[in-house]
């Protein structure tokens, strides 16, 4: 019997419902407007509200069949899709980044929240939305090139099998490894 080799490629998705439940909630607000009787009288408006509703329809199916991974753990590195920090939430980009294990200097995973003045608590450096007090984060610092940078996902609940991925982390990236559960 072969020994169990624990820097196999594992890779982690998310969730279908997560993947799914927003371009089902657009295609019924497209269905909802066909029946408000401006829409229904006007021609121009009219083929733009079925173009939209087709389009999120095909968003829909796409989404329900092609998975987006989240975390791949390969032999020498992970590969993570998240955000990078910032204040200019309208123009966060989704990047995958490939990161070799030893240029990680930690890895946060959990409720990100920071104790502040009189016992109050702040969101997370970096993530200044009002949900992001209730958001698990996965957080990963890390050295490109010489300077600190920092990559999140900040919906890690909604990755399948999250428990068993932190499981993975802790076992390959041990103290580096910092859980707020």
């Amino acid at each position: 019997m072969a020994p169990f080799n624990v820097h196999t490629h594992q890779t982690f998705y998310e969730t279908l419902p997560t993947r799914t439940l927003p371009w089902l909630f657009l295609s019924l607000v497209f269905t909802i407007a066909l029946f408000i009787p401006i829409v229904g009288s006007i021609l121009a408006i009219k083929l733009a509200v079925y173009l939209l509703l087709l389009l999120s329809v095909l968003c829909l199916v796409k989404a329900a069949v092609i998975k987006q991974a989240v975390v791949t753990l390969q032999d020498d590195g992970m590969v993570l899709r998240g955000l990078r920090p910032g204040i200019w939430k309208i123009f966060k980009l989704w990047v995958s980044e490939y990161i070799p294990d030893e240029k990680i200097l930690s890895i946060e995973i959990g409720y990100l929240r920071r104790k502040t003045f009189f016992g109050l608590v702040s969101y997370p450096p970096g993530e200044l939305s009002g949900g992001a007090m209730f958001q698990m984060f996965l957080w990963a610092n890390y050295d490109k090139h010489g300077r600190k940078k920092e990559l999140y996902y900040p919906h890690f609940k909604n990755v399948a099998n999250f428990m068993e991925l932190i499981k993975c982390l802790e076992s390959r990236y041990g103290s580096k490894v910092e859980k707020h559960l």
